[in-house]
């Protein structure tokens, strides 16, 4: 057992993976470290412990201030998926905003999902694609014939 901080807990004291942002934040954050042979921070934990945390363990309000990221509307290509399979393809000018509605609609089961950045005027003929790629089932979830499919492609009786 290491006295000082791994690299993964470096990540999330700093809350950054970049090893010039962490030496930033540590600096920022006057919490005592060193530069390895590697060119890395050291932090003792000791050093992590005291800086980190009040007396019942928890963030202070200026440490969750501090460490907030900012919400911004992101364009792009996303993807709903239900274990493994891609079950949905959309595309919005804010993602966030449309996978909360997407969370909040009891007809669109999914339990990960995933989203590339595109520019809005590419947005329709990259979904079209993904779409025709992936042929996921909510995509086409109302047949030319009026049915609908779950999404595992069984027709659903009304």
């Amino acid at each position: 057992m290491s006295i000082f901080l791994s690299e993964d807990e470096l990540v999330v004291l700093t809350g950054h993976k970049a090893i010039s942002r962490q030496i930033q934040w540590l600096k920022e954050n006057n919490i005592r470290f060193i530069i390895n042979g590697a060119k890395k921070p050291v932090v003792h934990k000791i050093q992590a412990k005291e800086k980190d945390h009040e007396d019942d363990g928890l963030l202070t309000r200026k440490q969750i201030l501090r460490r907030a990221k900012p919400v911004k509307p992101v364009c792009g290509i996303y993807f709903l998926l239900c274990g493994s399979e891609v079950v949905y393809v959309g595309q919005s000018i804010n993602l966030i905003e449309r996978i909360g509605n997407h969370l909040r609609n009891d007809q669109m089961l999914f339990d990960a999902f995933y989203y590339i950045e595109a520019k809005k005027e590419d947005l329709l003929i990259l979904e079209k694609k993904y779409i025709k790629k992936l042929n996921p089932y909510l995509n086409k979830k109302k047949s030319s014939t009026g049915e609908k499919y779950s999404i595992f492609g069984h027709l659903i009786v009304e």
